[in-house]
């Protein structure tokens, strides 16, 4: 194997130098896009929370909207129960008195 000259290993360590230049400008730029997508995730992380709340509050609206229709049947049912119960006590007390008088 002959022995490189000085020229050659002066050109050999220079191409190696450009090589490893190239290597560390890509390696900035894969660095930098990491960190924009750090940035953005980050963003879209506070977005997301806030669709998260408002979809939580929108939820709450809706269970209070089905709440309603079942409040006013439970109110409709216990005002003809209090009917239904005054009716018979009163027909009770008319077959009371009917009888009485």
């Amino acid at each position: 194997m002959p022995k490189k000259t000085n020229s050659e290993r002066i050109t050999a360590l220079e191409v190696q130098i450009i090589d490893f230049d190239k290597r560390i400008d890509n390696q900035a730029q894969i660095l930098e896009n990491v960190q924009d997508m750090a940035i953005s995730m980050k963003g879209m992380m506070v977005e997301m929370q806030h669709l998260r709340e408002n979809m939580n509050n929108m939820q709450s609206d809706v269970d209070a909207m089905k709440a309603r229709p079942a409040k006013r049947w439970e109110a409709l049912v216990e005002q003809i129960l209090a009917l239904c119960c005054a009716a018979s006590i009163g027909g009770l007390l008319v077959s009371i008195i009917g009888r009485g008088g």
